[in-house]
Formats: C-alpha cells, structure tokens, sequence
C-alpha cells in the first residue's frame, strides 16, 4: 500500500490491502501514531484499519475486517478519534477491544456496520459518542459479549439500527 507523509505528525495510510493469511495491517504491531489519516485498508481477520496501535486525534474511514471483528480498529487504544463508515463481519464495525477491551477516549463513532455492535464491542469507553450506526443482527450502537468486561462512562449511545437491541446489548452482567 501506499505511505505517504505530509509532515512530522500527519501521517496518511490509503489503500493498503491484506492478502488472506497475511498478518501485515495497515498498523500492526505497536504503532503510535498523531494526527494518522487510515482509510480504505481491508484485513482478511480483525483490525481492518488499525490492530494493536495506538492512536490520537485520527480519522478512521472505510475499513473492513472481511471475516472477523474490529472493522475500524481491533485491540487499539484509541483517544480523539473519528471512527467513520468501517466494517466488520463480525462484531465490532467501528472498534473492537480485543481480548484486553483495550480503550476509547473522546471519540465519534459513526455510520459503522457490522453483524453484531455496528459502532462497537468489548470496548472500554470514556466521554464517546455512538450514532448512526448499523448492526445486520444486534446491538446497532454497542454490543458486549459474555467474554468482554467494558466499563462505558459519560457515553452518548443513540440513534443507531438493528433487528434486535438497536442501541445496546450487554449478554451478561458482571457484580
């Protein structure tokens, strides 16, 4: 894929495609990143955009995660971000934590799709806004699984679609 760099801290990612079975995201490994413009990446598994990264003040546009979770991001700790238009086949279109429900900080997460949390799943959440987005089966804004454990606080979670629980769904609770 193409790397191009307009300045120290504005890095943009276009079209970087992953072949099936290849482990080579459009940010793998332990990526920090300011300022990072990722967009139209595919990932044959999770993390469609960004997977085990961190990022601030970023646009996450158009991603996909073609058989698995985290359209947009996957176990990334993301704060000021936009997550817009990403999509996963399985959980999480916009973001998903991970097996460590790694963070959201002060992002939009907006017109996401994925089967179940269109916006996102597992996903420890802080001062985020969900809207818009879409998921084919349930949870259209934010889906929990019995395995996640995501503390959501000061969130806006609203006006998202899908057949079942269009905002929100939590399989289990914990005490």
């Amino acid at each position: 894929g193409a790397l191009g760099a307009r300045d120290d801290n504005d890095v943009a990612f276009r079209q970087h495609a992953v072949e099936l079975g290849e482990r080579e995201d459009a940010l793998d490994a332990v990526a920090r990143l300011p300022r990072a413009a990722v967009g139209g990446d595919d990932a044959a598994a999770e993390g469609g955009g960004a997977h085990s990264s961190t990022l601030y003040n970023s646009l996450i546009q158009a991603n996909r995660a073609l058989t698995g979770d985290g359209g947009g991001t996957y176990s990334t700790t993301s704060r000021d971000c936009t997550l817009i238009g990403n999509t996963a086949a399985g959980y999480g279109g916009g973001a998903h934590g991970g097996s460590t429900e790694l963070p959201l900080y002060d992002c939009l997460l907006f017109g996401n799709t994925a089967a179940n949390g269109g916006g996102a799943s597992d996903v420890d959440m802080r001062n985020c806004t969900l809207a818009g987005n879409t998921a084919t089966t349930s949870g259209g804004g934010l889906y929990i699984t019995t395995f996640g454990w995501a503390p959501i606080y000061n969130c806006i979670i609203y006006s998202n679609t899908a057949p079942a629980n269009p905002n929100w769904i939590a399989e289990s609770t914990y005490t």
